[in-house]
């Protein structure tokens, strides 16, 4: 039960500030109780790094079967936990740099739903077997839908929407599948001794659902307000699509599927990297954030160091997180969403350090990495560098709760590193790590003494904005796989064209004819084969 109490606390404290808001109470007091609700499951989740509460386990769920049916079991555990407190601290940055949003849609309400939210990744994050995850996954999805039909406008789906959440429930069916696989051979799926297939499919289950293939980024305009809800659902959602795969003991793919797996994950990532970069602002390029960033994760896992792929994991979170938050703008404050994301870099014995051991210490390799991470740490400058007018009305107190907000998710990173990462942190690959530092401070001298930012912001089609959407359509074209759909969509046509034909000659006047001929045909093949 102590394993699901931070989960049932949030969820009573989401509904508490519902009520505290249907009582007309103050919107100071509203957020203090949020404030303080999601601190004290922050300070819950740090203790269970030290303190591991039992897991929750429901082995006998399915009737008679028992001894052949995946156990359900919730539990925290060293992996889980580097995720966790890297998704309750954003959720704790969200309410506490809540003040300087309200003319951004933060009210009481977006404030239940950050703990809602954070509620629903955490019951993600706490899935430790696969029908655990499959559970966790379909939680998220619901309210994801709910999400959207609720922000939506007049309540109705976009196509975005709804292939958006059709692509995530393919990757659960996936899921349900190598289940499928191990109950053929007798046992149950474990992500710690996976088979061939088992592997693959795991593996593309969590490729669907983070969004990688098929291509799946969508923009919705009317979502792109809400700086903290959209960016804590779409995290809860790709972390728990990760967390699989870092339990993976040992990813034994075929020969063949690896090189292609891998291939194809380099290439998306430079597209979500590409595309951040040249995104109009940090929440119009929110998605194509995570996209990157959950590539070079995802790039971890293939090359063998599941475990190693969570570094990566939690810099997607903080090190976007900061930069996502960044609506109050000082000159003197931008340091801060800087810094965050600069520790992608992976100086040596910094949080990142030990995420460059994840990949092959080949000149190759070094390389595509620092080009992604270069293209991430400097669209994550351009975008805090973007000139937008200053909220007005904000009281000192908010302008000190919004600083300590940004700065927690730093701090949060070096927690992480010290305590739950601190046998990985290393010396690294120092010298690629000063490669992306330098490159990208290059860059950035040249934005502000040059100013390049005015071919980056240039409202018209500049040839580098050019570039980037051909880019992007003929990547579209080809990742989103709308000519496979579309391949299937005439194939199932054809069946059913098919199947109407028949169904008219059956109903017609010589329908009884044909069911007896077709009787007579299947009569003769059972007689044949049970050689009578």
């Amino acid at each position: 039960m102590i394993t699901i109490l931070p989960i049932i606390f949030l969820l009573l404290a989401g509904g508490g500030l519902f009520v505290l808001q249907r009582f007309n109470r103050g919107a100071g007091t509203i957020w203090l109780v949020g404030v303080l609700a999601n601190f004290a499951v922050w300070i819950v989740v740090l203790l269970f790094h030290w303190f591991q509460p039992g897991g929750l386990t429901f082995p006998h769920w399915r009737t008679g079967t028992a001894e052949i049916a995946d156990a359900i079991i919730f539990s925290w555990t060293d992996l889980a936990w580097p995720y966790a407190i890297a998704l309750v601290t954003f959720a704790s940055a969200i309410l506490i740099t809540a003040p300087v949003r309200f003319d951004q849609g933060s009210t009481p309400t977006s404030w239940s739903m950050v703990l809602f939210f954070n509620a629903a990744g955490l019951f993600g994050l706490t899935a430790n077997s696969p029908l655990a995850v499959v559970l966790a996954w379909m939680v998220l999805d619901l309210v994801e839908l709910f999400f959207l039909i609720s922000n939506s406008a007049r309540g109705i789906l976009r196509n975005e929407m709804f292939t958006s959440l059709a692509v995530r429930l393919g990757g659960t069916v996936l899921l349900i599948a190598a289940m499928a696989f191990s109950f053929k051979d007798g046992s149950s799926l474990a992500f710690s001794n996976l088979s061939s297939i088992g592997a693959l499919l795991v593996l593309s289950a969590a490729v669907a659902r983070m969004g990688v293939l098929p291509l799946n980024a969508p923009q919705l305009p009317e979502l792109d307000t809400h700086r903290g809800l959209t960016s804590i659902l779409r995290m809860g959602a790709q972390l728990t699509a990760l967390l699989p795969l870092a339990r993976i003991e040992n990813i034994s793919l075929d020969a063949a599927w690896l090189p292609l797996l891998t291939t194809i994950t380099i290439i998306v990532t430079f597209y979500g990297a590409l595309l951040w970069l040249s995104a109009e602002d940090e929440l119009a390029g929110r998605s194509y954030w995570f996209l990157a960033a959950g590539g070079v994760t995802l790039l971890a896992v293939l090359r063998g160091s599941p475990q190693l792929s969570i570094v990566w994991g939690v810099m997607m979170v903080l090190g976007g997180g900061a930069v996502f938050l960044y609506s109050y703008r000082p000159a003197w404050a931008i340091f801060l969403p800087i810094l965050s994301v600069l520790g992608m870099a992976g100086l040596p014995f910094s949080p990142t350090s030990a995420g460059w051991a994840a990949f092959p210490n080949s000149f190759g390799w070094n390389i595509i990495i620092s080009a992604i991470l270069i293209l991430l740490i400097i669209g994550s400058i351009r975008h805090v560098m973007r000139p937008v007018e200053a909220p007005s009305g904000i009281e000192n107190w908010g302008k000190a709760s919004y600083i300590f907000g940004i700065s927690l998710m730093i701090v949060a990173q070096a927690l992480i590193a010290v305590i739950g990462l601190q046998e990985m942190m290393q010396v690294g690959r120092w010298p690629y790590s000063l490669l992306v530092l330098i490159v990208s401070g290059l860059i950035t001298f040249g934005m502000v003494r040059f100013n390049l930012r005015q071919v980056l912001y240039a409202e018209r089609n500049t040839w580098l904005r050019i570039v980037f959407r051909r880019v992007g359509a003929w990547l579209n074209a080809i990742f989103k796989l709308n000519w496979f759909f579309r391949l299937l969509n005439f194939v199932f046509k054809g069946v059913q064209q098919l199947i109407l034909v028949l169904e008219n000659i059956l109903e017609g006047q010589g329908g009884v004819l044909w069911a007896l001929l077709l009787l007579t045909l299947l009569l003769t093949i059972v007689v044949q084969g049970v050689g009578i």
